[in-house]
Parts: C-alpha cells; structure tokens; sequence
C-alpha cells in the first residue's frame, strides 16, 4: 500500500510509475482519476504536511481501527463507517473555526513572530536583507530575499513554503510586504476544506439490526486453552542479555571451582 501511494504522489510526471500501476490493476489508474488529483493532498500540496487526507495514511489507519481489529467482520465494516464518518465531520467542523491560515500554519507563524524580535534586520536593497541572529555559538549571517519569491540561507521557506523567523523580520522591517502573502496556498483554510467539503458523508449510519433481520449473531468467542501468547517483540539487546544469563556459569564462594555453589561446596562436608 505504500508503494501504491508513492506512485500515486509522482503520477503526474511519471509515465514508469503508470505502467507499474496498469500492470498491478489497469482499474486504479482509472479510479485515481475519478477521485481528482485535487483530493490527492501529497500530490496536491508541493511540501509535506500533517493531519491531510493521505498524510500519513498507512500509519494512521493502522493506529485508528486497532480497536476494532477483533471484531467479526460485519461489524468490523460498520465501525469502519461510524469512525470515518465521525472523523471526516470533525475535521471539517472544526477547521470552519480558524481564521484565515491552518491550526498548523498559525503556530509556526506565531512562533516565528516571537524569535523575530531577538534577530536583528538590515536592508541590503529593496528586496535583500541580512538578519543576524544570536545563539550560543555567536553570530550567525543569513540573508532574505522577498523579491520574486521567498528565499532565506536556512532553507526552511524553500522546504516547507513558508515564512521562517529570519523572513518574518525582514518582511516586518519592509513595510509593504504582507507576511500573509508569503504562506503557500496549501496552508490555508480556503485549501483545506476544499479537501473535505465535496466529501460525500453517509446521512446516517446504518444499525446492525437492518443487516441481521433474521437475528444471527456473531459467533462467540471463547478463551482458548493454555497460556496466552505473548505478544511483546523482544529487543535484540534483552534477547542477548537473556542468553547471557541462561549460560552463565556460576563459581563457589569458598573453593573457587566452577560447578557447583556453596551449599554444595565438597569441603563444607569435611
């Protein structure tokens, strides 16, 4: 599954990946098309993000159901569809509440506005400035640029496409600049719900009885014989620590000799 969605990332501008994706299941090149590129956020947005429709989507998923992993199948589906319903219209709810930026976007933002007061910010020309920035190391030169583009030394606008502090007290020493205008479309609200507004969310969920009408219940699951296994994955490190232990060779206190201990020391006995 992550291959698939590695190869869906690079769709646009890879002709080996569609043919890889043909010779898979012909139907998926078809598929991706009918759900828009637009919904594809990877492929969308040109930097990687958190808490998107496919950020992640391996990781997250895997974490969500582990708690209906051990359901029967039928109602292992139906908590699939109330958990994805109820996350989809969560997200969507409360991204109604920010202002103009995503929840993310405006904690860099404001993060980068509280380290711009400690840098200091001279103008080169119209568009360059060299920020100095003090730290345990000393002094330390970068140079902004908010010309065509947003470009800084550290690389982190180039990276993430957006403001970092060093831009930030730069576009607050130019006064026509608006720090709003530096952030990447995919960072704003606007964006971010045009990814789960044409979602189309199920008006109700359907109940257990409308499938069972005949009244069959899932089957029982009993406790099995004999003692659990366990499900802890041992380290490397504790499995030799462990080998250490069982082949350890133990000494006597009073002879010296190996084989035996104290209690069975030979000259207790004399």
């Amino acid at each position: 599954m992550h291959g698939v969605w590695r190869r869906l990332k690079i769709f646009k501008h890879n002709l080996q990946a569609i043919m890889a994706m043909h010779k898979i299941n012909p139907l998926s090149i078809s598929w991706v098309e009918d759900v828009g590129f637009e919904k594809v956020t990877m492929q969308y947005s040109p930097v990687c993000r958190y808490g998107i429709i496919t950020s992640n989507n391996v990781e997250s998923v895997n974490n969500r159901f582990r708690h209906v992993r051990r359901l029967p199948i039928l109602e292992l589906l139906m908590e699939v569809e109330k958990i994805v319903a109820i996350d989809r219209a969560s997200r969507y709810e409360k991204a109604q509440r920010w202002k103009t930026l995503t929840k993310y976007a405006t904690k860099c933002l404001r993060k980068a506005m509280d380290n711009a007061r400690l840098l200091n910010c001279q103008a080169i020309s119209q568009s360059d400035y060299i920020v100095v920035a003090q730290s345990q190391q000393g002094k330390r030169q970068l140079q902004v640029t908010l010309g065509n583009g947003m470009s800084c030394s550290c690389g982190r606008p180039a990276k993430y496409l957006l403001p970092c502090a060093h831009v930030v007290s730069a576009a607050q020493t130019h006064e026509q600049c608006n720090i709003m205008s530096l952030f990447c479309p995919t960072w704003t609200k606007e964006i971010y719900l045009q990814a789960y507004a044409e979602l189309e969310l199920p008006h109700r969920l359907v109940n257990r009885e409308e499938l069972l009408p005949n009244g069959i219940e899932p089957p029982l699951l009993g406790r099995r014989r004999g003692r659990p296994r366990k499900r802890r994955i041992e380290s490397q490190i504790a499995t030799q620590e462990l080998e250490v232990v069982i082949n350890r060779k133990y000494r006597c206190g009073i002879c010296r000799e190996f084989g035996h201990t104290k209690p069975r020391c030979p000259r207790t006995k004399q």
